[in-house]
């Protein structure tokens, strides 16, 4: 199934019912269905895009767990492209109690870093404890030859379930720009 805004409504209409009555388990789509969509069960919502907000990264993921027993996971494409929104992304993990990928962290960091030093100013990012890590100053000048940037792409993993295995589908959504 496919849902993004150049479908009519009546057709976004049909395909919500289908993936709401299981008749496919797979929605594709676009932001058009990261807000206002309730659709129950939804184990996994995979982003191949990050959007261009972090407040929209946070919508679309909410498609998981959208009751308390539920529990889902999001996997996130995060390219060197998406540098920019590192510190945000971090931050967003951190508050909802996920562990941050170090690649990631690292990134933040040197987002922070050019960020700062265009504004004669030094931050720092906190680690899943909340101490207090290095200064992104010093956090660059033990930098290794490797950084995030020799990846082709980062997965970020919200929240790991145990799946039933009485489960015969998993309905999940993947975002996509088309």
């Amino acid at each position: 199934l496919c849902i993004h805004g150049d479908k009519q409504q009546s057709q976004r209409d049909y395909t919500m019912n289908e993936f709401r009555r299981r008749q496919k388990i797979i929605l594709i789509a676009t932001d058009v269905a990261a807000r206002g969509l309730d659709v129950q069960d939804i184990h996994f919502v995979v982003n191949i895009d990050f959007p261009n907000q972090t407040e929209d990264y946070v919508h679309r993921i909410g498609r998981t767990g959208r009751n308390q027993e539920a529990f889902g996971t999001s996997y996130t494409f995060f390219t060197s492209e998406n540098a920019k929104q590192a510190p945000s992304l971090v931050r967003v993990l951190q508050e909802a109690g996920q562990n941050v990928n170090q690649d990631l962290m690292q990134l933040a960091e040197e987002q922070h870093s050019i960020t700062n030093s265009k504004h004669g100013s030094k931050t720092q990012i906190y680690n899943n404890n909340n101490q207090q890590r290095m200064s992104c100053q010093q956090q660059q000048q033990k930098q290794s030859t490797n950084n995030f940037h020799s990846y082709p792409f980062h997965q970020s993993v919200e929240y790991v379930p145990s799946i039933p295995q009485s489960m015969n589908y998993i309905p999940s959504i993947i975002y996509n720009q088309f």
